[in-house]
C-alpha cells in the first residue's frame, strides 16, 4: 500500500513531535460505527480520544482509541506502548453530568482482556509511563472500566491542561462506498503542522461529524498532499459515495476550514 508523507491540518497516522504542548492531528484505526450504522457503541458516546506513542515524549508510531480493546496486538500496540494523550471526547462533557462530575477515564493493564497490573489516566498528557513502571507494558485497554476503582490515576504532566485539547471535527473514512471496508477516523483540529504519513488514494466514502469545539468547520479534501491539487469542502454530514463529488479513491491530504 502506498504511503504518502504530508503537512497539513487534519490527519495522521505517525506523528513526531518534541513536547505535549505541540499540535499534532489524530487518526483513530476504530473498530466503531456512526450511530445509524451502529455495531453496539454509539459514536456520539465518545468522553475520551486516547493517543498512544511508541516511545516517550510522543514519538513513533501513534495509535488511537475511542473504545475499549482486549488484545492491543490486533493493533499492533501489545507490549509497545510508551507514552500518551487523552483527549476530551465529543461526549466528554455529558459523561461527567451524567456521573456527577466524575472524570472519565482510560485503564491500561498487563494482561490482554484487562487482566493483571493496571494503571488508570484521566484528560492529559503522559510524556513516559515508564514513571509509573508501564513502560512497554500494556497488553489492553478499558475506556471506564466498572471495577478499576481500587486502580490509582497516575500523575499527568504539568501542561496537560493545555488548549491544544480541543476537537473541532471528526472524520469517519471508509475505503469502500455505503460505509463498508477498512475504516480509520480522524480528528481535525486547529494550528496543526508537522511531518505525517497515512494512506493515499484509498477513501471511497465518508462521514464529517460535529466534533466538541465544533463552531460551523468543513472538512478539506484535498487530491494531492501538502493541501494542493483539487479540493472540495464538505460540511457535517454523510457521504456514502465519493465519487459524485469527483473524489473516489483519490484524496491525499485531509484539512479544516475556519
Amino acid at each position: 500500500m502506498k504511503m504518502f508523507f504530508v503537512k497539513f491540518i487534519a490527519v495522521s497516522v505517525v506523528c513526531f513531535f518534541s513536547s505535549c504542548t505541540q499540535s499534532l492531528s489524530l487518526e483513530l484505526n476504530s473498530e466503531i460505527m456512526n450511530e445509524e450504522r451502529s455495531l453496539g457503541t454509539n459514536f456520539d458516546s465518545i468522553p475520551l480520544v486516547v493517543a498512544c506513542f511508541e516511545h516517550g515524549n510522543y514519538q513513533g508510531a501513534e495509535t488511537f482509541y475511542i473504545e475499549n480493546q482486549s488484545d492491543l496486538s490486533i493493533r499492533g500496540n501489545n507490549d509497545s506502548i510508551s507514552s500518551v494523550i487523552v483527549y476530551r471526547g465529543p461526549s466528554y462533557q455529558a459523561y461527567k453530568d451524567a456521573h456527577n462530575g466524575a472524570e472519565p477515564t482510560v485503564t491500561f493493564y498487563q494482561h490482554g482482556s484487562y487482566q493483571g497490573t493496571a494503571i488508570k489516566l484521566i484528560v492529559g498528557c503522559y510524556s513516559f509511563l515508564g514513571t509509573s513502571g508501564f513502560n512497554d507494558y500494556a497488553s489492553s485497554i478499558y475506556l471506564n472500566a466498572p471495577n478499576s476503582e481500587y486502580v490509582s490515576i497516575i500523575a499527568r504532566d504539568n501542561d496537560s491542561d493545555s488548549t491544544y485539547l480541543s476537537i473541532p471535527l471528526i472524520i469517519e473514512a471508509y475505503y469502500d462506498g455505503n460505509y463498508n471496508g477498512l475504516r480509520q477516523v480522524y480528528i481535525c483540529k486547529a494550528d496543526m503542522y508537522g511531518k505525517f504519513k497515512f494512506y493515499n488514494d484509498q477513501y471511497s466514502s465518508l462521514v464529517v461529524k460535529a466534533g466538541p469545539n465544533f463552531s460551523s468547520q468543513r472538512a478539506l479534501l484535498y487530491k494531492d498532499g501538502l493541501y494542493s491539487g483539487t479540493m472540495i469542502s464538505l460540511p457535517v454530514g454523510d457521504y456514502s459515495d465519493l465519487s459524485l463529488y469527483g473524489f473516489n479513491d483519490c484524496i491525499s491530504s485531509f484539512g479544516v476550514s475556519f
